[in-house]
């Protein structure tokens, strides 16, 4: 459950984390004492880790609503909460970083700035040969490529259908479309079933 922050009272746990190409890696082993789930709490987003029990395990919880009421009394609660959330250097968040860094006038950000990006992240998935946007539209948000394929095509007078470019793996599209507004002059297509990471104009 997203909405809960855990406390392991007994037992081990071992933390699992997919990469780029969804193989799960072990991270770390957790156990009396430690607390896990803070992630999702405080950054809005999806589990981003998955704990499975060793052994016998019992766990004391708090809801996200206990930790918002008790950051009303003590705001350095969230502040500790976010410090301890730049320790982790799993596979999978440093895969985003280096995303997040490959677009142009993020590459000097600060790295607590970058590290609010990756989890403003939302993964969208798309399946195989659905038209994502088409020529005149607009993209407003800065989507990147972790999984499939994605083709940007246009079209002739003649009918015919050009690929003027394949996006992969580490590819991104519409990092200027929040700068510049304007509509694009190509169609953008999933190729295959595709996993998208958005970053919504929004959230900057």
């Amino acid at each position: 459950d997203p909405e809960i922050l855990y406390f392991l009272s007994e037992g081990e746990c071992e933390v699992l984390v997919s990469d780029e190409n969804s193989e799960e890696h072990r991270v770390d082993i957790l156990t009396k004492g430690a607390m896990f789930g803070e992630i999702a709490i405080i950054s809005n987003c999806k589990r981003t880790a998955t704990v499975k029990c060793l052994n016998y395990c019992s766990c004391a919880t708090l809801t996200k609503q206990d930790v918002k009421d008790m950051a009303k009394k003590f705001p350095e609660i969230m502040s500790k909460l976010k410090a301890r959330r730049t320790q982790y250097r799993d596979v999978w968040k440093e895969f985003l970083r280096k995303l997040i860094l490959s677009v142009d006038y993020f590459k000097n950000l600060k790295p607590n700035t970058v590290e609010e990006l990756i989890y403003l992240l939302k993964e969208e998935y798309i399946e195989g040969s659905k038209v994502i946007f088409k020529s005149g539209e607009q993209l407003g948000k800065i989507r990147f490529v972790t999984q499939g394929e994605i083709h940007l095509s246009i079209r002739l007078d003649n009918g015919k259908e050009i690929i003027v470019d394949k996006l992969r793996q580490g590819c991104v599209f519409g990092t200027y479309s929040i700068l510049e507004p304007a509509p694009i002059m190509f169609q953008i297509k999933a190729y295959v079933p595709t996993i998208i990471q958005v970053l919504d104009f929004e959230s900057l």
